[in-house]
């Protein structure tokens, strides 16, 4: 029952029971898997390899969904590609998501321009757009806008987060993050932001630091600062 209904569309490619089984004229379209594009009627460029990969979907709108379940209930929106054991299962709108890793943005109901890499990446995140999250489990409960994870589990701890920089094994990952901030920059392992308009550079270890090629520590940083805090 693959391609049963196909008209005047051309250049498809359909495998597997009901793959692209309502579709009437697409083009350029493969479905490789049961029910994969089952609900497709027209559209240009859509690419589903797995079982139920981009089931849902009404118009292929250039989208690709490769592993089992990926993008399997999106309905509508163009040019999202997802690699990977039920990434971007649950996104049901959205475009120009780039979802790649087992359950990366499985949850995300919707989203435009996001991109996540690693296993777990932006998994449960909510309506999200325009972030950039790399590394296993990072980002992966926060919503917001414009917001960028970089490491292992960078940005773990994030409920609702916005212009955000986050650089780090398990930077804004700790139970010490502040859930929901907008506008800080965190650098360095395990470090947080604790309110809003932060910057944070080395976590509560780091002992010497480098600026403009001069070199001082801590004690040296402390007892500027309280020279500075008595007014001296």
């Amino acid at each position: 029952m693959a391609l049963t209904h196909v008209r005047e569309g051309r250049n498809n490619v359909g495998v597997g029971a009901l793959a692209m089984a309502e579709a009437i004229n697409p083009i350029d379209c493969v479905a490789i898997g049961v029910e994969a594009l089952g609900k497709v009627v027209d559209g240009v460029g859509g690419t589903a390899v797995g079982r139920l990969a981009c089931a849902t979907l009404k118009s292929a709108g250039n989208n690709t969904g490769v592993g089992d379940s990926t993008l399997r209930y999106l309905e509508s929106g163009v040019g999202n590609v997802a690699l990977g054991y039920t990434a971007a299962e649950q996104v049901k709108e959205g475009s120009h998501n780039t979802l790649l890793g087992v359950a990366s943005g499985k949850l995300m109901p919707s989203g435009e321009y996001n991109t996540a890499v690693g296993a777990h990446s932006m998994t449960n995140a909510g309506t999200s757009s325009e972030n950039v999250a790399l590394g296993a489990m990072s980002m992966m409960d926060a919503s917001g806008v414009g917001n960028v994870a970089v490491g292992l589990r960078a940005g773990a701890a994030l409920r609702e987060a916005s212009r955000s920089v986050f650089v780090g094994w398990m930077a804004g990952g700790t139970a010490e993050q502040n859930a929901s901030v907008d506008n800080c920059v965190v650098i360095g392992n395990s470090t947080a932001a604790l309110r809003s308009h932060q910057v944070v550079l080395g976590n509560v270890d780091t002992q010497e630091f480098v600026l403009g090629g001069v070199q001082f520590n801590k004690q040296e940083l402390l007892a500027l600062l309280s020279i500075i805090r008595r007014g001296g």
